[in-house]
């Protein structure tokens, strides 16, 4: 299954459920690619490869491994 997604804990993605639904269909496959098998611009490849590492020292309750958005905390103080 896809390991990259910003989707809350515990939430699949409709790619996820694709590849459920599809898997035994005769004629479909899938290909499930690292980031070794994407060609970036240079830059770009250091820029995934910080997120990446970041990532790995992530706190638990971040699964993402990103900044958790501040949006709604704006939207609920105006």
């Amino acid at each position: 299954m896809p390991l990259k997604k910003d989707l809350p804990s515990g939430t699949r993605s409709g790619l996820d459920v694709a590849m459920q639904v599809l898997k035994k269909v005769d004629g479909i496959s899938f290909c499930e690619l690292t980031s070794k098998d994407v060609v970036r611009h240079p830059l770009v490849q250091k820029i995934v490869q910080a997120y990446d590492e970041y990532e790995k020292k992530a706190k638990p309750e971040n699964h993402s491994g990103r900044a958790k958005s501040t949006t709604r905390k704006r939207r609920e103080n105006k």
